[in-house]
């Protein structure tokens, strides 16, 4: 996780963007994550696709795939 979550960092997201991609790699649905957070679920879809242009990714499936590749394969 510490990784990871060094990579959200260099990535320059914010507390919660980095919160958010921690919880959808944790299998967490926007809706979840919004109640979570107490905002929309609007909010959530638009915050993950700006985490995405931010590290380089194109989906939620390429978030968890990187997350998984940064913390276990090259751990």
């Amino acid at each position: 996780m510490l990784k990871f979550l060094k990579t959200l960092v260099d990535s320059k997201l914010t507390a919660d963007q980095i919160l958010i991609a921690t919880r959808v790699t944790q299998g967490i649905s926007n809706a979840d994550i919004a109640i979570e957070m107490e905002v929309s679920e609007a909010q959530i879809y638009h915050e993950t696709h700006i985490i995405y242009l931010k590290m380089g990714l194109k989906s939620r499936a390429q978030l968890i795939v990187y997350f998984v590749a940064t913390e276990y394969v090259y751990a």
